[in-house]
């Protein structure tokens, strides 16, 4: 009975230090914070797709430019647009991201997903950018 207290005693202990050492390391690496008035489309979006014979599926991307407001560097950004067909259901989601938008430039950016049915029109979802480092 006592080995088993010890054991049991044993796996608490290392579940606890697992869960305290997890929390630490996201404090401690940083999750970044993200900034929906960062950066602005200042471009019309662009819808271009494929299909793609071999997947029987539609290839999307949605292309446009995006400026950066905050007079800072960005540390990363992300897009996404919603892909409709032609009766406005919505058919997937097209994400883009880059590493680094420089302050008060701009990112070309273009959003990529691949969908069974055919694109029709796009409406912009979000588009965010932070400027906390992560360490890895």
């Amino acid at each position: 009975m006592k080995k088993c207290k010890k054991i049991a005693l044993l796996v608490i202990t290392a579940l606890l230090t697992f869960v305290f050492c997890t929390g630490c390391m996201s404090w401690w690496y940083g999750i970044p914070s993200y900034d929906y008035e960062a950066l602005e489309v200042i471009s019309e979006a662009e819808l271009e797709w494929t299909y793609n014979e071999e997947y029987r599926e539609y290839e999307v991307t949605v292309k446009g430019i995006a400026k950066n407001l905050t007079g800072k560097d960005l540390n990363g950004a992300g897009i996404t647009y919603i892909i409709y067909d032609e009766e406005g259901n919505g058919i997937g989601s097209a994400y883009g991201y880059i590493n680094v938008v420089e302050a008060d430039g701009t990112w070309r950016f273009y959003a990529t997903t691949s969908t069974k049915y055919i694109p029709v029109s796009v409406k912009l979802h979000e588009v965010y950018g932070y400027q906390d480092k992560i360490f890895y």
